[in-house]
C-alpha cells in the first residue's frame, strides 16, 4: 500500500545535468511515474487544425467537431466542453486572435532568407552580368531546383511552428499580467524550465528574423483592419499589437525559443484519425505530429540513449484498454478538462535514487546521428551507451591512425593489459546494448516498448500504440530467427 501512496519520483538537481527526475523509491516495470498534470502550453500544428481539438489536442470526429466561427478558419473543438473551457481562458482567446499571423510571417521569413542567400551568391560570383565568358548566367529565382523548394517548404513549416509557439507564450504572459491565475501559474512553470545559453545564442539570429517578419506582418494586417472600419477588427488589432509587443518587450525571443526547443514534446497522430486529405505522414505507420505540448514535470526528464522510462500520449486510445489500465488519467483530468494527457512508464525495475531518463530520439539511431541531433539541445550525450558504441567513421579513423603510427608505438599499445581489458569490456557492452535496443524497439515502427502495467508481459509501443503480447518471448523468437 505504501508503494502506491508514496510518490514514485521527484524533481531534483542532478550533478552536471541541471534539474532532473530521480526515483524517490523502488519503481516497478510498468509503473506510472507521475500523476497527470495540466500542460504548461499546448499548440496545434497548422496542418492538423481542421481535425484536432485546439484545447485538448484530441482528434475531432466529424459528428463532434465544433468551431467558434464556421465561416472563418476558426479553431476546432472535440466537444462543447472543450470549447467552453477555451473561451473561458484569456490566454487561449488572445492566441486565437493572433495565430493567423504566423503563416504570413513564416512566408516573409523564408522569402527574406532566400533573398539573402541570393544576394550572397551574387556577391560570391562577382558582378551580375547577363553572361560571363563561359556563357553562364547569374543566379535568379528560377534557378532553384526541386530540392531547394522542398528545403524552403520545411523551413517555412519550422518557422511557422516557432512563431505559433512564440505567440502562445506571449499570449499567456499577457493574460498573466491581466490577473488570470491559471496563466500566472503556467508562466511561472514555463520560466522554470531550462534554457541552455548556447542554444539560445545559436537561435539569436533566427529569433530576430522571425520577430521582424512578425512585426511587418502585424503592421500590414493592422492597416487592412483600419481600412475595414469594423469595431471587432479594431479590438483584434489591439490584442495582436499587445501580443507582438509582449514578445519583444517582456520576452527574450531567443531564450524562449531555446526553452521551447529543449522542453517540448511532439504529440503523434495515427492514420485512422487523421484527416483523409492529409498526405504528409510516414509511409509505414502513417504517423504525424499533430501538436506541441509542454509540462512542468514531464519536461524535466533528461535524456539517455539507453532510457529507463518512456513517455506515452493518451490521445484517442482504445477505450477498453484505458478502462483496464492501472490509473485512469481521464477521470483524474477533470481539473483541466483532460487537456493533453501524457504519462511516463517505467521500462524496467528501477532502484531508489537512480535518475529517470527518457530518450529524445529513436533508440535505433546510431551514435553519430544522435550526437548531431542532440547538439540542438545544447549538450553532448555521455551516457554509458554512447561511451562504448563506435561509429563507422571512428573505426576508419582508428585504422588510419594505426597506419600512421610506427611499429614501436603499436607494440606499446598491445602490451597494455588494462587497455585490452577495457576494449574487451566495451565490446561486451556494445553487444549488450545491441540486444537491449532490439528488445525494447517496436518491430513495426521502431518506437519504444514498455510494459502496459505492473507485472505485465505485454508491452505497448510509444509511437504507434501497438501492443506486443509477451514481448520477451517475441524478442527471443526474433533473435533465434536472425541467428538461424
Amino acid at each position: 500500500m505504501a508503494a502506491q501512496t508514496t510518490p514514485a519520483a521527484a524533481v531534483r538537481a542532478v550533478p552536471s545535468r541541471g534539474m532532473g527526475v530521480v526515483a524517490a523509491r523502488p519503481i516497478c516495470a510498468g509503473e506510472i511515474i507521475f500523476d497527470p498534470e495540466p500542460p504548461v502550453l499546448t499548440v496545434v500544428a497548422k496542418a492538423c487544425e481542421t481535425w484536432t481539438c485546439a484545447w485538448c489536442l484530441h482528434a475531432c470526429k466529424e459528428h463532434t467537431r465544433t468551431g467558434r466561427n464556421e465561416a472563418s478558419q476558426a479553431s476546432q473543438f472535440c466537444s462543447e466542453r472543450c470549447q467552453q473551457a477555451a473561451e473561458a481562458c484569456p490566454a487561449f482567446v488572445l492566441f486565437d486572435s493572433a495565430r493567423h499571423l504566423a503563416s504570413e510571417a513564416a512566408l516573409r521569413y523564408v522569402y527574406g532568407r532566400a533573398k539573402a542567400r541570393e544576394a550572397r551568391a551574387k556577391k560570391t560570383a562577382g558582378s551580375a552580368t547577363p553572361a560571363d565568358a563561359k556563357g553562364k548566367r547569374p543566379l535568379v529565382q528560377e534557378d532553384v531546383d526541386d530540392d531547394d523548394d522542398e528545403e524552403e517548404e520545411d523551413e517555412e513549416e519550422s518557422a511557422e511552428d516557432d512563431l505559433r509557439m512564440l505567440l502562445a507564450v506571449a499570449a499567456q504572459r499577457c493574460a498573466a499580467r491581466e490577473g488570470h491565475e491559471q496563466s500566472k501559474r503556467a508562466s511561472i512553470e514555463f520560466e522554470r524550465l531550462c534554457s541552455p545559453e548556447d542554444v539560445a545564442e545559436a537561435l539569436q539570429a533566427r529569433s530576430r528574423q522571425l520577430l521582424d517578419a512578425l512585426r511587418e506582418t502585424e503592421s500590414d494586417s493592422s492597416r487592412k483592419r483600419q481600412r475595414s472600419d469594423h469595431e471587432r477588427d479594431d479590438k483584434v488589432s489591439v490584442v495582436v499589437r499587445n501580443i507582438v509587443g509582449a514578445i519583444g518587450a517582456h520576452l527574450s525571443a531567443a531564450n524562449t525559443l531555446a526553452r521551447i526547443h529543449c522542453n517540448s514534446f511532439g504529440v503523434m497522430a495515427h492514420a485512422d484519425i487523421c484527416d483523409p486529405l492529409v498526405e504528409d505522414v510516414d509511409d509505414e505507420r502513417r504517423l504525424m505530429v499533430r501538436g506541441t505540448v509542454m509540462y512542468a514535470r514531464l519536461s524535466r526528464f533528461n535524456h539517455s540513449c539507453a532510457p529507463n522510462v518512456c513517455r506515452f500520449d493518451r490521445f484517442d486510445e482504445d477505450a477498453n484498454w484505458a478502462a483496464s489500465s492501472a490509473v485512469s488519467l481521464r477521470s483524474a483530468g477533470d481539473m483541466w478538462n483532460g487537456r493533453a494527457d501524457s504519462y511516463v512508464l517505467a521500462m524496467t525495475d528501477i532502484p531508489a535514487g537512480e535518475e529517470l531518463c527518457i530518450s529524445y530520439l529513436p533508440l535505433i539511431w546510431i551514435r553519430r546521428d544522435r550526437r548531431e541531433r542532440l547538439e540542438g539541445y545544447g549538450f553532448r550525450c555521455i551516457c554509458p551507451r554512447c561511451q562504448v558504441e563506435v561509429d563507422e567513421d571512428d573505426e576508419e579513423d582508428d585504422e588510419e591512425d594505426d597506419e600512421e603510427e610506427g611499429e614501436e608505438e603499436q607494440q606499446q599499445k598491445k602490451i597494455v593489459d588494462d587497455v585490452q581489458d577495457e576494449e574487451e569490456g566495451n565490446a561486451t557492452l556494445r553487444t549488450y546494448y545491441e540486444l537491449w535496443i532490439n528488445r525494447h524497439t517496436c518491430s513495426g515502427c521502431c518506437g519504444t516498448l514498455a510494459p502496459i502495467a505492473i507485472n505485465s508481459c505485454d508491452e505497448r509501443c510509444s509511437r504507434c500504440g501497438r501492443v506486443e503480447c509477451d514481448a520477451e518471448l517475441s524478442f527471443r523468437k526474433r533473435l533465434e530467427a536472425s541467428n538461424s
